[in-house]
């Protein structure tokens, strides 16, 4: 045997019912016992007469089961067939009894038999471990894909929470609200997937702030590294920020020998000037970006037609000036909160959007929060993509012009 049984009963009192019977032994073995182990050569084979076996083959990422049998069953056959160790471990799945017969039963059955039976049994066992074979394949290759999956998986996540870093954080917002007197709320929601979405905001000379919004081209892991170039590159050109124009045109300059060709980003850049009642701001395809005056309740859109950054390092950005309302809101947000559809997928028309817009604008305080509670509240869903909302509560005495 190949692997000796717990208790064996040769059951001699028995009177045979075959001459080969003499031969026959019984043996019972224990729930969770190997009864014959993968690998080893066979010199027998096995029935059940009471209890029941599992059947398990190994491979990279452990033993995997390939069936059971119970009382009636068969076993251990196939080494002796093709004279290969044993395919499998067969374990006892409770308390097991079995019939034993040695190897020359089996072999003076088969030397009666036809020849073409042999061939066709030998070649059924032949099939049957090439099953099995391929069964431990597809796991191996199953269980090599889950774990990149896995892996990426974790690598996105990380990169996810690094993109969510580069915005300022908490305290960084207050303290330059609180140095400024311009109340600052925003929201970043990145997609499912990393994104290229970035934004920040800082305190320039003479009471001035910067707001500036990116947003570049793609998704995953390419559009997360271009956000961290481009992300250094603002901090390092942060000495030229007071002028929109000047500073937009020194960053597309240095993007555009960094990017790859065909990627790009769309940006906007202003700067909020309380003291002089003036905003200054460029843009570089960006379309959504409002001034909001809380006295009147007009609207006034700030358009950015530039060429994206990273498209020709020879673009030119020229500032824009306006008056800023004594009473006003900045608003700059990404295109995946007005590109937004009802869910029955209808597009939501962009006067629908305005109006909620607005009245967002009218009505609340937190004007990021107020904007997405609405858009819930008419059973709106957005795009698979980064979501950035920015805006700047101020109020000034200055002269309006």
């Amino acid at each position: 045997m190949t692997h000796p049984p717990t208790s064996l009963d040769l059951d001699s009192s028995a009177p045979p019912t075959a001459p080969e019977e003499g031969l026959v032994q019984r043996a019972s073995f224990a729930a969770g016992e190997d009864i014959v182990r993968e690998g080893d050569p066979g010199d027998c084979f096995y029935f059940i007469e009471e209890g029941s076996v599992e059947v398990f083959k190994s491979g990279p990422g452990g033993a995997l089961k390939l069936g059971e049998t119970g009382a009636g069953g068969l076993f251990g056959e196939m080494a002796l067939i093709d004279n290969k160790p044993r395919m499998a471990t067969v374990r006892a799945k409770e308390p097991t009894t079995c019939r034993i017969f040695p190897a020359a039963i089996l072999s003076q059955s088969l030397e009666g038999s036809d020849s073409l039976v042999q061939m066709l049994l030998k070649l059924f066992v032949k099939n049957i471990r090439n099953v099995a074979n391929l069964q431990m394949e597809n796991r191996r290759l199953l269980s090599e894909l889950t774990q990149f999956r896995d892996r990426v998986s974790d690598e996105l996540e990380v990169a996810r929470r690094m993109q969510l870093d580069l915005q300022p954080s908490a305290g960084e917002i207050a303290e330059i609200s609180d140095a400024l007197n311009i109340q600052i709320s925003a929201r970043l929601a990145p997609s499912t997937e990393v994104g290229g979405d970035l934004w920040t905001a800082f305190s320039l000379p003479n009471g001035k702030l910067g707001i500036f919004l990116g947003d570049l081209t793609g998704h995953g892991v390419v559009a997360a590294v271009n956000a961290f170039r481009l992300h250094a590159l603002l901090a390092d050109l942060r000495d030229h920020a007071q002028h929109a124009g000047h500073f937009m045109t020194l960053l597309n300059r240095r993007l555009s020998r960094l990017l790859p060709f065909g990627q790009f980003a769309a940006a906007f850049y202003c700067v909020v000037d309380p003291n002089a009642g003036l905003i200054h701001y460029t843009g570089a395809a960006w379309e959504a970006a409002v001034v909001y005056d809380r006295d009147t309740g007009v609207t006034i859109p700030l358009s950015g037609t530039g060429l994206p950054l990273g498209v020709s390092e020879h673009e030119v950005y020229i500032d824009a000036t306006m008056p800023l309302p004594q009473r006003s809101r900045v608003l700059v947000y990404s295109d995946a909160l007005s590109e937004c559809f009802c869910f029955d997928g209808a597009r939501v028309a962009e006067a629908q959007f305005n109006l909620w817009r607005d009245a967002a604008l009218a009505e609340d305080l937190d004007l990021p929060e107020g904007l997405l509670r609405r858009l819930t509240e008419n059973q709106v869903r957005h795009l698979d993509d980064d979501l950035t909302i920015v805006a700047a509560t101020v109020e000034h005495n200055a002269p309006l012009y």
